[in-house]
Parts: C-alpha cells; structure tokens; sequence
C-alpha cells in the first residue's frame, strides 16, 4: 500500500508527521507499526477525515485525536492478537475478528491494518456507517480481508454464519462489560477472546455485575491487563483490557432480545 487516496493533500502531512511519531513510540511495546502498517494507517484515517466533513461519522477528526487518542486505542489490542496470529500461521489457519458497533472503523480498521492476517468482521446497525466502511475498504483493495455487516448484534449473534466463528470480539463504545459480554460471547467459537476495553475506575462494579452472566454464558475473565504498561500515553492511564475467555458454546437463548439485556431508563 503505498499510494494516499485522492483528496488527502489537506490532511495527509499533518497525519503523516503524526503517524510517523507514534510509530516510534510503540517500538518494544508490542504494538509495533511496520512502514505498511503505517501506509494502511494513513489511507484509511485520511479517507475518514475526508468522508466526515460531510457525513458525521467522529466527534473529533482532528489529527492529533485521531492518532493520539483513536489509532493508540486501537493499537492497544493489537499486542494481545498479535500474540495468537503467529501460531495461527503456523499452523495454517486464518483467525477472525469481529468488531461490535464498530461506527466508523474505530477500533476494528485499526486493529484490521495492523494485523492483515485476520479475517475481519465489522458490524454496525446504522446504515450511514456501513456505508463508509465499505466505501472505504474498496478504495484500499481490502474486500478480501474485510467485510461488512449491516445488523444488530443480538439478531445476528443467531444466524450461523456469525455464531462460534471468530477468535476474537471487541466491543469499543457499545456498553457496560455485562451489556457487551452477552452480545459477544455468542460470536465466539469455545477458547475466543472477547477483549473489553475498560478503565480502571469501574471495573470492578462491572465485574461484579457480570459474574452470574458470565457463568451462564460459558465465560470467565482472564488476568487483567493494565494498558498504561505498553507505553507512555496520557490518554491510557485510566485504561484496561479485559480479556473474557469462552469455555464452552453459549446456550442457545442468548444474547437475549435488546430490551431484555439493555439497562433501564
């Protein structure tokens, strides 16, 4: 990938310069951007900076939050899935992924272009969304490795050729760890990660509140992982990945329909 869509001048050196920074600040993180990493990178939030001056897909496209704050959250599950990819290729098997609520690419593109390895999933239920990311992804060539999906998670957790097919799940923006453990775990096949991104201030009231849910769903947490370790960054101080492990096929009621399992107004 070595060419910056059209329509970048604006944005692209400013991304570029940014870009470039991080990317030296993640070497011995496990979080590593290699210079084609890096080039997917650019095209992509280039393409999203530019879709979003007329179609409201991020709050903030600022370079500085999209690097800073976007990109580094993203990257922070990269280490994680990194770690299972190797194996994986050894083997001769092509993991997936699925990211819930994926609203404009954040974080499954980032987690996509940082590991091409993965046969990635990006679920969204509002139509605008899914129209960019797929607007996207044919403009990088990328049909093959990533696919689109315009639906809500708790109906299509039922259908088969979501449920118990992926290795890992993430759920950014969606809910609390009970709300997003329900919707995820079916989608994982017995021994897949779903990897909640959580802050320190909290987890253990969310913890709680999921433990019975957990046990009926066929999952438990694994050890916690402190995000601020991988690297000094500001915005990840409060930050924590909550890797919930998938023991055994989720019964067939669940995820319950949406007004069982959202919170009450």
């Amino acid at each position: 990938m070595d060419k910056i869509p059209s329509g970048a001048d604006a944005v692209a050196p400013s991304l570029t310069e940014k870009l470039s920074v991080l990317a030296e600040r993640l070497i011995g993180t496990g979080m590593e951007l290699s210079q084609d990493n890096q080039n997917r990178l650019l095209a992509f939030l280039t393409i999203l900076t530019n879709y979003n001056q007329k179609v409201n897909l991020v709050g903030n496209c600022d370079p500085h939050h999209l690097i800073e704050r976007h990109t580094v959250d993203g990257l922070t599950l990269v280490s994680r899935i990194r770690s299972e990819l190797a194996e994986a290729k050894a083997a001769g098997h092509r993991l997936r992924y699925l990211d819930i609520g994926t609203g404009g690419g954040l974080p499954g593109m980032i987690v996509a272009l940082s590991c091409p390895e993965l046969a990635t999933t990006l679920m969204d239920a509002t139509q605008k969304k899914c129209t960019f990311l797929q607007f996207a992804i044919d403009q990088l060539g990328l049909a093959e490795q990533i696919e689109v999906v315009n639906g809500r998670a708790e109906e299509m957790a039922r259908e088969s050729q979501f449920r118990e097919r992926y290795k890992f799940v993430t759920a950014r923006a969606v809910g609390t760890l009970k709300l997003t453990a329900e919707l995820a775990i079916p989608f994982l096949r017995p021994g897949g990660l779903f990897l909640a991104q959580k802050t320190k201030s909290r987890i253990d009231a969310e913890i709680k509140e999921s433990k019975d849910l957990l046990i009926n769903i066929g999952a438990e947490i694994e050890a916690i992982q402190e995000v601020e370790k991988l690297g000094q960054f500001e915005e990840l101080k409060e930050a924590l990945i909550v890797p919930v492990l998938k023991r055994h096929t989720t019964p067939l009621k669940y995820p319950r329909e949406w007004k069982l399992i959202s919170p009450t107004k």
